[in-house]
């Protein structure tokens, strides 16, 4: 079984450089499987499509890891959460599309499409980037992807979906990881236009 190391970050520092010693480990990854339906829902949708190829050229090997794996075949169950019992690709693919499809402010664009300047939007909602550790407050995360965050997290605690908020062995950090690698790689403009 072949191991893969990912990129610590904390939740609050949600930047494309990684901040060491906030999380760590080397969850194990079997290898790729065939596509999953939630990659064929992608492979077929107009824009989504291009984005999905796009993703699969430049983010198969993105800093190490195959984070196009990591989301759309990981056929591991969720044990926990919201969500318990669903595929973990299902997910990442439902985090994805919520962060491709809903805005953080009204008229404003995808949360997703500001992964590079404020990552936590779809989580936590507008008003945090000064201070994102406030939204771990109760209550205080509303971000338009909220409950598609705590699903693929399997948690609906802000402190711990924090904690998982890069780890690969969840579908939020496989899916936070896939819009970094979006952004560091120009997917940006077939993915968010």
């Amino acid at each position: 079984m072949k191991r893969h190391m990912y990129i610590g970050a904390c939740f609050a520092a949600m930047a494309l450089v990684p901040v060491v010693g906030c999380t760590s480990g080397e969850p194990a990854r079997s290898e790729p499987v065939a596509p999953s339906e939630p990659a064929a829902r992608l492979e077929t949708s107009g824009s989504q499509g291009e984005c999905f190829e796009c993703q699969r050229h430049n983010c198969r090997d993105f800093l190490g890891f195959d984070w196009v794996a990591g989301c759309y075949e990981d056929t591991e169950i969720a044990s926990e959460g919201p969500a318990a019992g669903t595929p973990k690709n299902e997910l990442c693919v439902n985090y994805l599309e919520c962060a491709a499809g809903r805005p953080a402010e009204v008229g404003g664009p995808s949360c997703g499409a500001e992964i590079e300047s404020d990552s936590t939007l779809c989580y936590c909602g507008p008003g945090f980037s000064e201070d994102p550790a406030s939204c771990l407050l109760p209550g205080a995360a509303a971000g338009p992807c909220m409950a598609d965050a705590a699903a693929a997290a399997e948690s609906t605690d802000a402190p711990t979906v924090a904690e998982r908020w890069v780890n690969p062995a969840y579908a939020i950090g496989n899916a936070n990881n896939l819009l970094r690698c979006i952004a560091a790689t120009g997917c940006t403009d077939v993915c968010y236009p």
